[in-house]
């Protein structure tokens, strides 16, 4: 199984790199924070994970605007920007339905968005991991230290998403992550998590989750 990766143009015309792989009913696994298609693919326990959600569907993967194979130059991190990715991709594909997947970071407030203002696309949505209030996360004070911290270091090793992995592991998603964009980029969208409230958009779903 390989994946394919192509380019689509958001709304705002910024160009997004998205990859398929696998064949059966289309799956978006949401972007919730910077990442680069090509070195996970590269990547054996990145590939694997993907390989193994790839069985029976379509999984579709995207880099968020600011990262990886998708352009760089641009300032705004906003939900409504990063859905904009999200709106490029499926309709480049000509996706009439899919199904959402969030696996932390950003992921789950955008996919809950998406999904309350496109009931009839969105068949179903999963979320692990998620958040509704990014004041839950941390206290301001903490959240702000944090940011900081992101942007002169990046995130730290053990806040990626790998959960329980080796060493290796840890090591190999902190290169992928040095190669998908600036600490910069990672500071705006980790702001942008701290902000989110979609409270309001979960209480309207009509989505199975």
């Amino acid at each position: 199984m390989e994946q394919q990766i192509g380019f689509c143009t958001a709304a705002d015309d910024v160009n997004v790199a998205y990859a398929t792989l696998g064949e059966g009913p289309a799956v978006l696994y949401v972007a919730g924070w910077p990442g680069h298609l090509q070195k996970e693919w590269e990547t054996d326990f990145a590939r694997e994970f993907l390989t193994s959600i790839a069985q029976g569907v379509r999984l579709i993967r995207y880099d968020m605007r600011g990262s990886g194979l998708s352009d760089h130059d641009v300032s705004d991190f906003s939900p409504e920007a990063l859905q904009l990715d999200i709106d490029a991709v499926v309709n480049h594909l000509e996706l009439d339905q899919f199904a959402l997947l969030s696996l932390g970071f950003f992921a789950g407030p955008l996919a809950i968005s998406y999904a309350a203002a496109n009931p009839e696309r969105v068949t179903a949505l999963i979320v692990s991991s998620g958040y509704l209030r990014g004041s839950d996360l941390a206290p301001p004070e903490r959240a702000r230290a944090i940011i900081e911290y992101i942007r002169t270091a990046g995130l730290p090793s053990n806040m990626t998403h790998v959960t329980e992995g080796t060493e290796e592991q840890y090591r190999g998603a902190a290169r992928i992550l040095e190669d998908a964009t600036s600490y910069e980029v990672q500071a705006q969208v980790g702001e942008q998590m701290m902000r989110a409230d979609v409270s309001d958009a979960a209480a309207s779903l009509r989505t199975p989750t």
